[in-house]
């Protein structure tokens, strides 16, 4: 779900999508402004190295 959320927010085409994202849809908007895409994506790359770490 992180790697789609990071495809939404880089402007990637979102037909191919195997879930839907529910609510995160309404930060699509975020991908048109490239200085906000990295806060909007902080949370999500926190999240993956937490995992990350957990499963060592």
């Amino acid at each position: 779900m992180s790697a789609e959320f990071s495809k939404m927010m880089l402007g990637e085409d979102m037909e191919e999508l195997n879930f839907d994202l529910g609510d995160i849809e309404a930060l699509q908007g975020v991908s048109k402004f490239p200085a906000r895409i990295k806060c909007a994506t902080l949370a999500w790359k926190a999240m993956e190295k937490a995992v990350a770490a957990n499963e060592q």
